[in-house]
């Protein structure tokens, strides 16, 4: 074994990189879940009465949760970078660590198209998990059950988009595709 660097398997980076997605995937999860339970917990604790009682306005926090759903599924795969040059520059100006390993690779490999499905899943976790709690926030001022009804929902579509190795993959075929 020389003391020259070897290149390792694109796979096996394209899996680390994703197992760090997925790190992330889970603190937004679990953060949102956190803040839901800590808002039942004031509610019940509070003999089931809205802690902040802002009357039916309270409700108006309930239609964020399909604006976050739009949001998270429509504008976030507009908005997102679609060039993974564009995200490794801002990374780099920012002093982001993770994505040297896309730096140079040949962009028919999904391990180029890397930082944009990572740009993407991100901006989708932010909208969906932002939504989940501003529904616990309704639930507290309305100590309405159904207001976590919003929560939930957006809490399973969270998990409809944790970040896989297939779907990396899946998203780099398309992505080359639209390029075509």
């Amino acid at each position: 074994m020389s003391g020259e660097h070897q290149d390792t398997d694109r796979g096996d980076q394209l899996l680390r990189n994703v197992s760090t997605l997925k790190i992330m995937w889970f603190g937004l999860f679990v953060g949102g879940l956190i803040i839901n339970l800590l808002m039942i917990y004031l509610v019940v604790s509070n003999d089931g009465e809205p802690i902040v009682d802002l009357g039916d306005l309270g409700y108006l926090l309930f239609a964020l949760v399909p604006l976050s759903l739009f949001a998270g599924f429509f504008i976030a795969p507009k908005i997102a970078p679609q060039d993974p040059r564009v995200v490794l520059e801002e990374a780099r100006r920012k002093g982001l660590p993770g994505y040297n390993s896309c730096d140079a690779v040949d962009p028919e490999d999904p391990l180029y198209w890397f930082p944009t499905y990572s740009a993407r899943i991100t901006l989708q976790l932010w909208f969906l998990e932002a939504g989940s709690v501003v529904s616990a926030i309704g639930f507290l001022t309305t100590a309405n059950w159904a207001m976590l009804g919003g929560a939930l929902l957006l809490g399973a579509a969270m998990v409809v988009v944790i970040p896989n190795q297939s779907a990396a993959e899946t998203f780099a075929e398309q992505a080359k595709a639209r390029q075509s």
